[in-house]
């Protein structure tokens, strides 16, 4: 099992509380985010899927992909939380450069156990014959011959052997289904600009919502958290949906009439 160390006191941190003050957010929900950032940065391999920071392959440390929409879930926070409080985290200097500030430091070197067993066992056939470490395991010829001699001077009888059991057919395997290869992520590209296939939908969709306004705090939003997408414009939509739920919430729009029968909002996982 892989560990990450947790420093003590990190509960009290006065940084974290800070954090909880500029996210509007409590310390518990803080703490929460903070631990899964560190699980993250101990579980991320390098070149781990392909990813890159600027112009290195992403290793132990590094959060890049640390989705905050599916944390959202994952710790029963409202839309938004989570990427509130990774902002914070980063204007503090608890990130920098999507790595956690000062992770070398901060953990230890893991040592491979299969390295190490491998040396014990060489170190143990470099033993005598007939020797073992520990006293309780130090045997003597004298004591071997002994035990040679009062053993019987009759061969043993072998067991009888058990009939053995019918086999039952094996059914042919299944062919395995080829793994369906995720769309690559990428960071936003700036300046990120509405299309006309965009603004017909927004048109339909989110009638009520200032586009402009809205696709300013969206592009600066993802510039401070630096999450990669896989779908931008499916991203955007996503964003502007909720805009326009929560004008409708607040009775500051009428509500838009929704077809039951589109579901193209499913295939639209990459969203915020």
């Amino acid at each position: 099992m892989d560990w990450f160390r947790w420093w003590h006191g990190s509960v009290t941190d006065p940084k974290l509380q800070r954090v909880a003050r500029m996210a509007g957010a409590t310390v518990g929900e803080v703490i929460a985010v903070w631990a899964c950032v560190l699980e993250r940065a101990s579980s991320v391999t390098a070149g781990d899927a392909g990813v890159t920071q600027g112009d290195r392959p992403v290793t132990r440390g590094d959060v890049v992909g640390f989705d905050c929409d599916d944390h959202d879930v994952l710790l029963g926070f409202a839309d938004g939380k989570t990427s509130q409080i990774f902002a914070a985290l980063v204007d503090r200097g608890l990130i920098e450069d999507q790595r956690i500030a000062r992770w070398d430091e901060r953990q230890p070197k893991r040592e491979d156990s299969s390295t190490a067993r491998t040396r014990e066992w060489r170190e143990r056939k470099k033993q005598p014959a007939g020797v073992t470490t520990g006293d309780a395991g130090v045997t003597h010829g004298d004591a071997s011959d002994k035990s040679r001699g009062d053993k019987s001077n009759n061969p043993p009888i072998p067991p009888a052997a058990k009939p053995a059991k019918p086999t039952k057919p094996v059914k042919p395997a299944a062919p395995a289904e080829k793994p369906t290869r995720a769309k690559p992520k990428h960071a936003l590209q700036l300046p990120f600009l509405m299309t006309s296939e965009m603004l017909a939908w927004a048109g339909e969709k989110a009638p009520a919502v200032n586009l402009d306004r809205e696709t300013e705090r969206f592009s600066d939003h993802f510039k401070g958290t630096g999450e990669p997408k896989a779908d931008w414009p499916a991203t955007w939509r996503n964003w502007m949906r909720r805009a326009q739920d929560d004008l409708e919430r607040r009775g500051m729009a009428k509500p838009v009439k929704k077809d039951p029968n589109d579901t193209t909002w499913i295939e639209e996982d990459d969203g915020v």
